[in-house]
């Protein structure tokens, strides 16, 4: 069968480094679709079922949202995708990866548990190196080299022609493609020369919140829940956007227990972070990650919140080495401000 042009399925709550390779995909005309989420940043399953076809090469959800902290269902999406690949001859696509960058200090990221083909990570989220990730490709999904399918072909017209228009199956496409060549280190994925002291970092950090996690987890949900508590008495009205009841957070960590995205009425939230930064506060109006700071947070506006609403809203995020006394200096400047 001829490989038509393949789908991509994201949430439309995915971070900015998913969803601007996906508009640079949709320029190489691939399809993407952007999945709906609720008022709590929960993706909406059914409209995933209803997108999934035989085009379909992927599915890649976030497994925490690092604006609202909202945490996906990654296993109950992982028995969607293999229903739909059971019910297609046990298929090979599509894949499914997860970004575990926001969710892997606070949750327990085993891909076995959560059914995944891929997963990234990111050192810098856990107190590691700066500049070093890692992709995790489940072993029963590597293929033949890139080049050597192409070459068995011997198609190759110019650099415009298809891999679809060959021919190919979908089948015969690598599950990843490696975007820089030369000496061939990491398996060929991404050759050059390896930062051995990151990597060595990377793994020491890994190690030290794998052995802290659960009482980090404790530490954090009970200063945000105290955060919040008191935010309450100097904003009556602030409402949290995302998942609003702290008890899911504190109980079944249905949403990260260090992030507060909070909205203020009849405030603005360019000056309130102005101000905050000024007495040594740093927050955010939307991603950290983001140098678009004036760009309303696509996040806030996909859970439904006007624009009013999102230009009144701040991330608040509480970090391992972040204390109650922090808070509290935290606390008297806000309400020297409202």
């Amino acid at each position: 069968l001829r490989f038509k042009i393949p789908r991509i399925i994201v949430s439309a709550i995915e971070h900015d480094s998913i969803l601007e390779t996906c508009r640079d995909l949709e320029r190489e005309e691939i399809e993407i679709i952007y999945l709906p989420v609720n008022k709590q940043g929960i993706i909406d399953l059914k409209k995933l079922k209803e997108s999934l076809n035989e085009r379909t090469v992927l599915v890649s959800i976030m497994c925490a949202n690092n604006e609202i902290g909202i945490v996906q269902n990654i296993a109950g999406i992982s028995k969607i995708i293999k229903d739909f690949k059971k019910e297609n001859f046990f298929s090979k696509y599509p894949l499914f990866h997860t970004d575990a960058v926001q969710a892997f200090q606070f949750l327990d990221c085993d891909v076995n548990k959560l059914g995944v083909d891929l997963m990234t990570l990111s050192a810098h989220k856990i107190y590691g190196p700066k500049g070093i990730g890692t992709l995790y490709i489940n072993s029963k999904l590597q293929t033949p080299n890139y080049k050597q399918i192409l070459n068995s072909k011997n198609k190759i017209q110019n650099k415009k022609t298809k891999i679809w228009d060959l021919g190919f199956g979908i089948w015969d496409l690598p599950v990843v493609k490696p975007l820089t060549t030369g000496g061939g280190q990491e398996f060929g994925l991404r050759s050059g020369t390896e930062n051995v002291a990151a990597i060595v970092g990377f793994a020491k950090a890994i190690e030290l919140v794998s052995n802290s996690r659960e009482l980090e987890n404790k530490r954090a949900r009970q200063l945000t829940d105290y955060f919040w508590r008191e935010l309450k008495k100097l904003s009556p009205k602030a409402e949290i956007n995302g998942l609003k009841d702290l008890r899911f957070m504190i109980y079944d960590l249905r949403k990260l227990p260090n992030i507060l995205n909070v909205y203020f009425p009849n405030q603005n939230s360019q000056d309130l972070l102005i101000k905050l930064d000024l007495n040594g506060i740093a927050v955010s109006s939307g991603s950290a990650c983001s140098a678009r700071a004036t760009k309303p947070s696509h996040v806030l506006k996909a859970i439904g919140l006007s624009d009013k609403k999102i230009k009144s809203s701040l991330r608040f995020s509480l970090g391992k080495f972040t204390t109650k006394e922090e808070i509290n200096r935290a606390l008297k400047i806000i309400k020297k401000l409202f």
